[in-house]
């Protein structure tokens, strides 16, 4: 009995410890301290530059913005108060459309349509003077942050207190 303990004392951990050798072998490891960088000085010249239709896009979309306060500080103000704007009412129309369609679809009776219709379409008026509001107020304090120097903004915790203050709305 002994010799048998002896022998499992001594197996056991050379078979666990080759079971763990291939489970390892079998999982990807691939960490951002196992990947070497590029030492070309081709590739890291373009590196820093966005390639393909993104640089189409930047160049198209942020163009008086990005002259100003570069790629950083645009991610923060991601679409201009009139871009939210724009975007705010088509949705509040989509959701406009999928009201009366779903009211003309019910089987109410039509006295009770009507109801409904009127009152998606104080809706849809309420929600859009609610973002025309928000807009503005967005619009004033973009063009106040316009004065922030840019090396302010380089840190992160500023670039989330501006977030935070957006955000109250």
């Amino acid at each position: 009995m002994k010799k048998l303990l002896c022998t499992l004392a001594l197996v056991m951990p050379i078979a666990l410890g080759a079971t763990i050798n291939d489970a390892a072998a079998q999982r990807k490891n691939h960490t951002r301290s196992d990947v070497v960088p590029a030492s070309d000085m081709a590739v890291e010249e373009t590196a820093a530059m966005p390639q393909g239709h993104m640089q189409k896009h930047m160049d198209k979309k942020m163009g008086k913005h990005m002259d100003e306060h570069g790629y950083k500080m645009h991610k923060m103000f991601k679409r201009t108060p009139a871009e939210w704007l724009e975007k705010e009412n088509a949705e509040i129309n989509e959701d406009y459309q999928e009201a009366v369609a779903r009211i003309n679809k019910s089987s109410l009776p039509q006295n009770y349509k009507d109801l409904l219709m009127k009152q998606a379409m104080s809706n849809k008026e309420f929600a859009m003077k609610q973002a025309q509001a928000k807009s503005e107020i967005l619009g004033q304090n973009w063009k106040a942050r316009e004065t922030f120097p840019q090396d302010l903004m380089k840190e992160k915790a500023n670039r989330k207190a501006v977030k935070e203050v957006d955000d109250i709305l």
